[in-house]
């Protein structure tokens, strides 16, 4: 009798112990660094940390399904729950700043159509007047005595009507000042002709503005056939006493050897 006893208990085979869900670690993982990736890059780290974001709350999800099916044999919902929860905020992080970045792209993109073409338009003195607005306070000193009224009549004699510009490449200048510059390589659509040439902006805090405000300091346009025209501080010449003072602008030197020109004999 005993022996039959023992003989069926010893037939109960052991109680298997909980194992750590393997899926559940891998949730909690991707999730710490979605959400690390977020706060240290921009750009591409952007995306990875949006990709692993959603991986970590699909392997979090799985995770506790399997869970519920193992009657206990699988642990871990802590850490899933967790890299459900970072997965989450760096995919709603993620989106958000992408959606924020973009209106801040565009509205510099706007702010640099809206100065371009009012220095284009800016054939007479009500419209440099309000062109002036859109380059900033070192590029206007040389913008005084007609300069970029002679710019625009210039360009659009040669050109025909500034239509629109195309940027073909872009070399950002960040600084610990506040005050960021921005050269672009754009092509300029003009009625008859299209040019190339570079655009020197500058992006700097304004009062009121959330997003930083994007004003001209240079630009150049190449001419096929001479010297390319040229508006703002594009070159600083060294002074005999060590100063420097700005170069003058393409369209002033342009102007002045036409005039030499017409006087010669």
């Amino acid at each position: 009798m005993d022996d039959g006893l023992n003989s069926s208990t010893n037939s109960v085979p052991p109680t298997a112990a909980p194992k750590r869900s393997a899926l559940a670690r891998a949730s909690l993982i991707l999730g710490g660094i979605s959400l690390g990736m977020f706060c240290c890059t921009v750009g591409l780290g952007a995306a990875v940390s949006l990709l692993f974001g959603m991986t970590a709350v699909m392997l979090g999800t799985i995770a506790l399904e399997r869970m519920r099916a193992s009657g206990g044999t699988l642990t871990g919902r802590s850490s899933a729950w967790t890299g459900i929860g970072l997965g989450l905020a760096s995919f709603t992080l993620s989106l958000a700043a992408q959606f924020l970045y973009s209106s801040v792209q565009q509205q510099w993109n706007d702010d640099v159509d809206a100065a371009l073409r009012a220095t284009f338009a800016a054939v007479d003195a009500a419209g440099a007047d309000a062109a002036e607005e859109r380059w900033t306070p070192t590029a206007r000193r040389t913008l005084e005595g007609g300069a970029l009224e002679r710019f625009a009549l210039e360009s659009r004699e040669r050109f025909g009507e500034f239509l629109d510009f195309e940027v073909l490449s872009e070399v950002p200048e960040p600084s610990l000042t506040g005050t960021h510059t921005l050269t672009l390589a754009v092509a300029f659509e003009f009625e008859r002709e299209r040019v190339t040439g570079s655009v020197v902006s500058e992006m700097s805090p304004m009062v009121g503005r959330f997003i930083p405000v994007v004003r001209l300091r240079s630009m150049t346009l190449q001419v096929a056939d001479g010297a390319p025209l040229q508006l703002g501080p594009v070159a600083a010449a060294a002074a005999p006493d060590g100063e420097t003072e700005d170069a003058p602008t393409q369209s002033e030197t342009g102007g002045e050897a036409r005039k030499t020109e017409e006087t010669a004999p």
